[in-house]
C-alpha cells in the first residue's frame, strides 16, 4: 500500500483536522509544517534538518541572499550522498516569506510540545498520519483485507511532484 497524491480539498481537510489532533495551541505551527511539505516536496528527514541560518556544511538551509532562493543540501543529508544545490519552488518561497526576516533563525519547522533537540522522524510522522486519519483522507485500500491507508507525509511529497509535473507540462 503505497498511497497516492492527495487533492487540494483533501489537503484542506487535513489542515482543518490539525487542531483536533495536536491541540488548538499547537495547530498553527503544525499547519505551517504541513503547508511547507505541500509546497516543497521535501522528504521528512530533509524537513527536520532544514535551517534558516546554519552553515551550509552543517545542515540543509535555504539561502535567501541570492536573486533566487536556493536549497543547499550537504552530502551527508542527501540520499545520493552528494552535495546539492536546488532552486526552491515558488510556492515554497512564498510560504517561507510569510515568516518575518527577524524570526528566520534556527530550524525552519518547529514543533510545539516537543522537548529537546530536533524531533525524531517517527514522532513527526505519527502526528501527520493521525491528521490524515482524522481528516479521513484515504490514499489506498488493501484489496484483500480492506484495510485503509490514510494520508501521510510521503503523500504530500507525491502531491507536490504531481502538481510540479503538471505545471511543467503546461509550460512546455
Amino acid at each position: 500500500m503505497k498511497g497516492r497524491p492527495i487533492t487540494e480539498p483533501e489537503f484542506q481537510r487535513m489542515l482543518d483536522a490539525t487542531p483536533d489532533v495536536v491541540g488548538k495551541e499547537n495547530a498553527e505551527a503544525w499547519q505551517f509544517y504541513l503547508r511547507g511539505m505541500w509546497w516543497s516536496g521535501l522528504r521528512l528527514s530533509e524537513s527536520l534538518q532544514l535551517y534558516w541560518d546554519r552553515d551550509r556544511q552543517d545542515r540543509l538551509c535555504i539561502d535567501f541572499d541570492l536573486a533566487r532562493p536556493l536549497l543547499w543540501i550537504p552530502a551527508e543529508f542527501d540520499k545520493g550522498k552528494k552535495d546539492r544545490v536546488h532552486p526552491v519552488a515558488p510556492g515554497f518561497v512564498s510560504h517561507l516569506q510569510q515568516v518575518p526576516a527577524k524570526d528566520r533563525t534556527g530550524p525552519v519547522f518547529r514543533f510545539p510540545g516537543h522537548r529537546g533537540a530536533l524531533p525524531r522522524a517517527d514522532w513527526v510522522s505519527k502526528f501527520v498520519c493521525a491528521i490524515g486519519q482524522k481528516a479521513d483522507v484515504v490514499v489506498d485500500t488493501d484489496p484483500h483485507t480492506s484495510k485503509k491507508k490514510y494520508a501521510c507525509l510521503h503523500d504530500l511529497r507525491r502531491s507536490f511532484g504531481q502538481r510540479w509535473q503538471i505545471s511543467y507540462c503546461r509550460s512546455n
